[in-house]
């Protein structure tokens, strides 16, 4: 018997170590329908319906969900930014001019949110906002960080302003690479680490990124519906040898499966927005490579989307 429980010893251990994948972590998860406080805690990505992002902050999933939801519906924000009927209560989160928030985030041109609330005070809003939309807050997920891994400095003012001095610097450069009333034309400096570009097609932009350790470039394909995602990727990928050679750089390519947008992208390494003397090149870069993008993509999806307006 003693012999038997040895070798049973020795073969649980006889499988080579490299065949071992721990599982992976589990985020905890609640959604915007749980009567849940999320005072305090930090979040790491969210999913709704099909499309899953990953996020920096609740003021950046904040943002990406009314852009998610006013491509399904553009009367419903719309139609707040401009009313002057005092007495409708979320008339007061959103306006035509940005002049009126100190705080706040573009969803569309001439659509602006205020973002100068708790992370409560935004849940409890977005909930307000879903019912406009007749959405079911049940489909938002969020899945939050662990406490170790969460840092205090997420939402901290310092790194708001460092991202807002870096915008400022960089639209500049941005906008007239693009030329007057085209895709930037109405974009203003933000918080956040992303600013987007609209050129027509609900859902798709082209978005600049600066991180603190890279800057990136991505066009992005963000439909509420994963499917028209794919379609529109799959389009330009059969594309790729052609995008790639005019863009004279090989960009990565990701596919909306897993319930991801779809998006290619390229990268600047090296650079950081804390940096101020990286900031130059930053900007040149966002500027020449939104450009290259549009120029290069849209031409291409105007055959299957011969409406678009840049």
């Amino acid at each position: 018997m003693a012999a038997r429980s040895a070798l049973s010893f020795l073969s649980i251990w006889s499988y080579p170590f490299t065949e071992y994948k721990p599982e992976e972590k589990q985020l905890d998860s609640v959604t915007l329908d749980d009567d849940v406080n999320m005072t305090g805690s930090q979040i790491a990505k969210f999913s709704y319906k099909d499309t899953e992002q990953a996020v920096e902050s609740w003021t950046d999933m904040y943002a990406r969900i009314l852009r998610i939801l006013h491509t399904e519906d553009s009367s419903v924000l719309t139609g707040l930014a401009y009313t002057s009927d005092s007495s409708i209560e979320l008339a007061i989160h959103v306006a035509s001019n940005p002049e009126e928030f100190n705080n706040k985030v573009q969803i569309a041109p001439n659509v602006y949110v205020w973002t100068g609330t708790s992370t409560q005070h935004k849940l409890n809003t977005l909930r307000r906002f879903f019912a406009l939309f007749g959405a079911d807050p049940a489909d938002l997920v969020f899945y939050l960080k662990d406490q170790d891994e969460a840092t205090s400095t997420e939402d901290s003012p310092e790194r708001y302003e460092i991202r807002k001095k870096y915008w400022t610097f960089a639209l500049p450069y941005i906008q007239e690479k693009f030329g007057e009333g085209a895709t930037f034309s109405n974009v203003n400096p933000s918080i956040s680490n992303w600013i987007s570009g609209f050129f027509g097609i609900g859902g798709f932009n082209v978005t600049c990124t600066a991180n603190y350790d890279c800057a990136r470039v991505q066009f992005y394909l963000g439909k509420s519906d994963r499917e028209k995602n794919k379609e529109a990727f799959d389009y330009l990928y059969k594309h790729k040898a052609e995008i790639e050679e005019k863009l004279g750089e090989q960009i990565k390519w990701e596919r909306a499966d897993d319930y991801k947008a779809s998006y290619m992208t390229y990268e600047l390494a090296g650079v950081s927005v804390t940096n101020e003397t990286d900031w130059i090149r930053m900007a040149k870069f966002h500027a020449e490579w939104s450009k290259k993008f549009c120029d290069t993509m849209i031409p291409i999806l105007k055959e299957i989307y011969p409406n678009i307006s840049t």
